[in-house]
C-alpha cells in the first residue's frame, strides 16, 4: 500500500474512533453530571464528570478538524492536478483562502503523509510534488520531453498524455496514453 493513501486510510480510521468515543464521552459524562449535580454528589464525583465530558468534547472537536483536513486534501488535490506550477498563490485564489491558510494546511498534510514526498518550496511560493511513476509533477508535458535526453521529438509526437481522475482520492493526473500510471496524490493505480 502506497504512504499516502496508507495515511489517509489511517486518518480516516482515526477520525471516525475520535467522533464515536468524542460521542460516547459526552453523552455519558453530560449525563453523570447532571445526574450528580441533582443528588447532590460529592464534589469530586461532580468534577470528574465535567473534566471527562470536556474529553469527550476535545476528541469531537478533533475529529471534525481531521475530517476537514482531509476534505481540504481532497478539494487541494483536484486543484493541484489541474496547475502545473503548484503555487500556493493560485491554490489560494480559487479556494478563496488566504496562502498563510492554504499553506499551514498543506504543512499539516505533507507532515500527515497525505502528500508523499512533497515539500513546500517558500521561496517560489509553490508546493513541489515529487518524482513518481516515471513523471515528474507540477511539470508541464514539454518541460518533461525537453529534460530527457533520450527522447526525440518523433518519440514525444507519438506520446500522447490523457487526464484520469483517481477513483480513490479525486485527483486529476496526466498519465500516458494505453499505460497504467500512479496517482501522484495517494498512489493508486490509474489508467484510462
Amino acid at each position: 500500500m502506497n504512504k499516502g493513501k496508507g495515511a489517509l486510510v489511517i486518518s480516516k480510521i482515526i477520525e471516525k474512533i475520535q467522533l464515536f468515543f468524542g460521542v460516547i464521552f459526552t453523552f455519558t459524562f453530560s449525563y453523570s453530571t447532571i445526574t450528580f449535580i441533582i443528588d447532590r454528589g460529592a464534589l469530586n464525583e461532580i468534577i470528574l464528570a465535567i473534566v471527562m465530558t470536556g474529553l469527550g468534547i476535545w476528541l469531537i472537536i478533533l475529529s471534525k478538524k481531521r475530517k476537514k483536513l482531509i476534505s481540504d486534501f481532497k478539494t487541494y488535490v483536484a486543484r493541484l492536478s489541474t496547475d502545473p506550477t503548484g503555487s500556493i498563490e493560485n491554490l489560494a485564489l480559487g479556494l478563496g483562502a488566504s496562502q498563510d491558510v492554504v499553506t499551514r494546511n498543506l504543512q499539516q498534510m505533507i507532515i500527515k503523509k497525505y502528500f508523499v514526498n512533497a515539500y513546500i518550496d517558500s521561496e517560489n511560493n509553490r508546493i513541489v510534488l515529487a518524482h513518481v511513476g516515471g513523471q515528474m509533477n507540477n511539470t508541464s508535458n514539454t518541460m518533461q520531453t525537453a529534460s530527457n535526453p533520450y527522447m526525440n521529438n518523433q518519440n514525444a509526437k507519438d506520446m500522447e498524455y490523457v487526464s484520469v481522475t483517481c477513483k480513490n482520492c479525486g485527483g486529476i493526473n496526466k498519465i500516458t496514453n494505453g499505460k497504467v500510471g500512479e496517482c501522484e496524490y495517494c498512489g493508486s493505480p490509474i489508467n484510462r
